[in-house]
């Protein structure tokens, strides 16, 4: 069951603007259609030309925001993409034989790995152990370069090839929502010219 309701926030969601009549309708069609979450923009009043062309709304149905849903997943739950974005690739301009093998890719390039990110190698030419479809795990990244396992047995690189960041579950836990308001572990930074102001609310 836990999975099932992770696996349907995956379903695509779709974004309707200038609410007229007959986008009304789309809209209605897209929920009907089994998508799971939407997002309806107008900057505009709902007019009585607009009830003309759908049954969907009435001349009381634009309000403001007047419903807020929070769902309590429990103590931890898996995702299946825990950032929403496409995964992060390099171009690869060498990969070393040593303990902890280095990965440079070039150099205007700036790569956005995480430490123990998993990656999977195409196109390489020569250290054909890279090759084989399986992913790796990352054991050091910085800005340019990574570290991967040990290679000192892999054969010699020869040029060229991509590498690819691999989404993988996650598990994640988070206080129940009445403890984290009242004691709430940390805040995410989202204006670092004021750090005194992460525990003040209006």
């Amino acid at each position: 069951m836990e999975e099932r309701r992770c696996e349907g926030f995956s379903v695509p969601m779709f974004f309707v603007s200038e609410m007229h009549g007959l986008a009304v309708k789309i809209a209605k069609n897209l929920i009907l259609a089994g998508f799971k979450s939407g997002t309806l923009h107008d900057e505009g009043m709902l007019e009585l030309w607009d009830l003309s062309t759908n049954f969907v709304l009435s001349e009381n149905d634009l309000l403001e925001v007047f419903l807020a849903v929070f769902y309590n997943f429990g103590p931890e739950f898996r995702v299946f993409d825990v950032d929403g974005e496409k995964p992060h690739t390099g171009i690869v301009s060498s990969i070393s034989n040593d303990n902890l093998a280095l990965v440079l890719c070039v150099g205007d390039e700036r790569l956005e790995f995480l430490y123990w990110d998993l990656v999977v190698f195409s196109r390489v030419k020569g250290i054909t152990e890279v090759k084989d479809g399986k992913t790796r795990k990352i054991k050091n990244a910085r800005q340019y370069p990574f570290n991967l396992e040990d290679s000192t047995s892999f054969a010699t690189y020869e040029k060229g090839g991509i590498v690819t960041q691999v989404k993988h579950p996650k598990v994640l836990s988070y206080k129940p929502l009445r403890e984290a308001t009242e004691d709430p572990d940390e805040f995410i930074w989202s204006d670092f010219s004021k750090f005194n102001l992460l525990r003040k609310t209006t």
